[in-house]
């Protein structure tokens, strides 16, 4: 479905930057400090953005008695949703300030937050009647989704628009597309050359959530057994229940991890890459580069929801 959005504009001065070259003011003219006024927002409607998702499903029920049934549901999810601004924050400003871009006043449309991709739900139903109101049933169901989107900025405010966390890296094809003074490109080119998304726009400028975490995977188990009361009519029963949510962790303790950005300004991750020293226009800026500690990733494990829990649970049935 096609959404009207809100596109955010900061009319004070602000600089813009389209490496190699660095341009003061919108569109190049002017500086930050050429304008009296600051935290001026014009908030105008754009066509741009859109959303849809698309679900397939099978279910099929198995009948190998009159007391014993197994049903096999699978359902497939695609979903995709650009916008040109998250709209998540509480102010125009903060909106403004997060939404990252190359040219903060010239929004490109690209994934949003809530960009779903793929997801795979499936279940698994076993119920087994031993006498009448005697009946266990057991389980299964299983998740898959895509991981969540993530964008790659500078560790510093590159086009002086007062904010550190909203400027998309320009990753470098090879040493001659960035001035380091740290004069550390091979641990630059191992930085990049380690992550796919990052190899893969080499001479390009990363989007915003362009990479996403990995994968979350978990199932999870449910038995339940009605247990009829003695001296009570048939349709009474007392159920005991046992759940144990995220079933694969118990299983394997590599299994079930949930994955998520440690960050909380708008999904960022900062790369390492922080501008030395003040620009001049028409040249190209100098950077510094401070590596990861060895086998980080962009990313962290949830370490509540990647634990198995389980849950023991007694119901009356009239």
């Amino acid at each position: 479905s096609r959404r009207r959005h809100t596109r955010f504009r900061n009319v004070t001065g602000v600089q813009t930057c389209a490496l190699p070259i660095c341009l003061n003011g919108p569109g190049g003219t002017a500086g930050a400090g050429d304008n009296p006024y600051s935290s001026v927002f014009l908030l105008t409607n754009t066509d741009k953005g859109y959303r849809y998702t698309v679900t397939g499903q099978l279910d099929k029920t198995f009948d190998f008695s009159k007391s014993t049934t197994l049903n096999l549901n699978g359902a497939y999810t695609f979903g995709e949703s650009k916008d040109v601004a998250n709209g998540q924050r509480n102010s125009p400003q903060s909106n403004w300030e997060y939404n990252q871009q190359v040219v903060p006043n010239a929004p490109v449309l690209t994934y949003s937050n809530f960009d779903v991709r793929h997801r795979i739900l499936a279940t698994s139903t076993f119920r087994h009647d031993w006498s009448g109101r005697n009946t266990t049933t057991v389980s299964l169901v299983y998740t898959g989704q895509s991981g969540s989107p993530f964008t790659y900025v500078y560790n510093s405010d590159l086009n002086n628009d007062g904010s550190s966390n909203n400027d998309l890296i320009f990753v470098p094809k090879d040493a001659s597309q960035i001035n380091l003074t740290t004069n550390n490109w091979a641990a630059l080119d191992a930085f990049i050359s380690a992550d796919p998304y990052l190899n893969s726009h080499r001479g390009q400028y990363a989007e915003r959530n362009g990479p996403r975490t990995p994968w979350n995977h978990r199932l999870d188990l449910r038995i339940a057994q009605d247990l009829p009361l003695a001296g009570a009519t048939k349709s009474q029963a007392l159920q005991v229940t046992l759940d144990v949510f995220n079933f694969s962790n118990l299983i394997s303790n590599s299994w079930g991890k949930y994955y998520y950005v440690p960050n909380l300004n708008n999904q960022d991750v900062f790369s390492g890459l922080s501008l030395v020293g003040s620009r001049t226009n028409g040249t190209a800026p100098n950077f510094s580069f401070v590596a990861p500690p060895a086998g980080s990733k962009p990313y962290a494990i949830d370490d509540f929801a990647s634990r198995w829990q389980m849950q023991l649970g007694l119901r009356y049935l009239f």
